[in-house]
């Protein structure tokens, strides 16, 4: 009950051992530190962690707290009353039983994990809306730490949720909206806004908390993705002031550029992690990574990821189209069927590469559905080295 579930779904089951080494026994200290004890280094592997999952974390040390309280008073009872000795049969006793011989406990085994670092490049997201839409910002958070679970190694990025009931500590002698600004919207990189029914509380300044961390956002000159929730209104929650203010933002909003909508929860979690890709794309464009970075996130490309790549660039509309077919399926870019008819082999290879191509973010699922891919900006750089060496591609 140590650590986080979070932690338990990546299989790192590990981190409450006492046998745990590097960044898992770094976590495991700061967490028994209470969060202040021991300093983690800001960029380090163990600092990414408990940024990504600064509730879970929070919670672990509450629970170290009482778990320690718990064995202090165990241990101040037993030392009042002596501790316990294994009862002897009395002498002279007719009957006695013996419980089965157990068989010897096998040595302890370290497990074996891959622990090669490597370097990345951390991009705050930071997580606006009013109170009405509590699950959208878990589901934030759950799709930004699923991305970062399938993309951070082979792009370099990691993305933290950040907000700021998680990130702003107490302060005074400034306005509440202001002191958050301060601590929290100026450090984020990006921001993803969700709105149901309501707006929010005036800020003495702008009509809500939420409506000035976006527009200061984009003054800022950074990305903003905002999304909508078309669900009919609640009718014992809906506050006919606050829903008109919301829907004359949303009105503005669509001044400003692109905004998206969702029906249900489940739909919201798809669109936004299909968008991800492209934001993180647009943060690489803005702050290119290290050249350490670049090197440790670029894969060797198969023959024919490096074939399908050039080919997509080159299609129209920069896209691949996954087609089934009789005897399984095809892939089509400009204007070509790539895979020949009746070569399971070559089939292989090819939806190997398109997997490959996915992975590291050099195509994206547009559909959501694994029907149509689209070129992203890393890929189109990547095109653009490996068509320099033409015979890289052939």
């Amino acid at each position: 009950d140590l650590y986080p579930s979070t932690v338990r779904d990546y299989d790192w089951d590990d981190l409450a051992a006492p046998q745990v080494e590097g960044t898992l026994a770094e976590v495991q200290k700061y967490v028994f530190g209470k969060g202040g004890a021991n300093a983690l280094p800001q960029g380090s592997p163990a600092w990414i962690f408990v940024e990504m999952f600064r509730p879970n974390v929070t919670a672990s040390i509450e629970k170290a707290e009482a778990y320690q309280e718990r064995m202090q008073q165990h241990l101040r009872q037993m030392l009042r009353r002596g501790t316990p000795m294994k009862p002897e049969a009395a002498h002279g006793d007719t009957h006695t039983s013996k419980e089965p011989a157990r068989p010897p406990a096998p040595p302890a085994q370290t497990p074996v994990r891959s622990t090669m670092p490597f370097n990345t490049t951390a991009f705050r997201v930071m997580i606006a809306s009013p109170s009405d839409v509590p699950e959208e910002r878990a589901i934030i958070r759950e799709v930004l730490n699923d991305w970062n679970d399938q993309h951070s190694e082979q792009r370099a990025v990691v993305l933290l949720p950040v907000g700021w009931e998680t990130h702003s500590v107490p302060t005074l002698g400034d306005r509440p909206q202001a002191i958050i600004n301060k601590q929290v919207l100026k450090n984020a990189d990006a921001l993803v806004g969700v709105f149901w029914m309501r707006i929010g509380t005036h800020t003495g300044v702008e009509v809500s908390g939420t409506v000035e961390e976006i527009r200061e956002h984009v003054r800022l000159g950074k990305p903003a993705m905002l999304y909508f929730s078309s669900r009919p209104p609640s009718p014992d929650k809906l506050d006919a002031a606050q829903f008109k203010k919301l829907e004359a933002f949303k009105k503005e909003c669509r001044t400003w550029g692109l905004i998206d909508t969702y029906r249900d929860h489940e739909e919201f979690r798809k669109k936004l992690l299909r968008h991800l890709n492209r934001l993180v794309s647009l943060l690489l464009e803005a702050n290119p990574p290290t050249p350490a970075a670049t090197t440790a996130a670029t894969p060797e490309l198969s023959k024919e990821s490096k074939m399908l790549l050039a080919e997509a660039v080159q299609d129209t509309d920069a896209c691949v189209l996954y087609v089934p077919t009789h005897d399984g399926a095809d892939l089509d870019t400009n204007g070509k069927s790539l895979i020949p008819p009746g070569n399971p082999r070559k089939r292989a290879a090819f939806l190997a590469a398109l997997k490959q191509l996915q992975k590291i973010g050099y195509l994206e699922d547009e559909s959501g559905k694994g029907e149509v891919f689209m070129v992203t900006a890393a890929g189109f750089e990547a095109a653009d080295k490996l068509l320099r060496n033409a015979k890289a591609v052939r």
